[in-house]
């Protein structure tokens, strides 16, 4: 086993369990969101809010199933050859947006699946699910971009 790989598979389990773990809480936190705004979790039309060790196996398989799926586009959208890399940019855009639409369809296919609720109701969780990413994403970059910023004085 050449040197190193040790260290990258450990860093890929952490990045997996710190990921497995923070999914697990935006998962909680959007199925919060969609039942306060489905009348309560009483409702008729709540999803069930699954426990966090629930939530973090349905977030780990979404992840196992989106890194197989994002492995076979990625080797059936790599040109291969130096001449078809002036495309590459072109297909790796489209790949990318497929990629994403995938992994929206993995995610709410798994909430449906796992959870007592219709595809349409797992869809919506999913919508939340990753504005609540994106939101969180932009939390920290603002917050990273002030903290430069404080570091160099300005």
């Amino acid at each position: 086993m050449p040197e190193g790989i040790g260290g990258v598979i450990c860093g890929m389990i952490f990045i997996v369990a710190i990921g497995t773990l923070i999914g697990a809480v935006i998962l909680r936190a959007a199925i919060l969101l969609y039942n306060a705004m489905a009348g309560g979790p009483d409702s008729r039309s709540s999803v069930p809010e699954p426990l966090f060790g629930k939530a973090m196996g349905i977030i780990f398989v979404t992840m196992l199933v989106n890194a197989a799926v994002n492995f076979v586009m990625g080797m059936a959208t790599d040109p291969g050859v130096p001449v078809a890399r002036a495309r590459a940019n072109k297909v790796d855009v489209v790949a990318q947006l497929a990629s994403f639409v995938v992994s929206l369809l993995v995610l709410a296919g798994m909430l449906s699946a796992m959870l007592p609720t219709t595809i349409g109701r797992a869809i919506i969780v999913t919508f939340f699910y990753m504005v609540i990413c994106v939101l969180v994403v932009v939390v920290i970059t603002v917050a990273l971009m002030a903290f430069g910023v404080a570091l160099r004085g300005g």
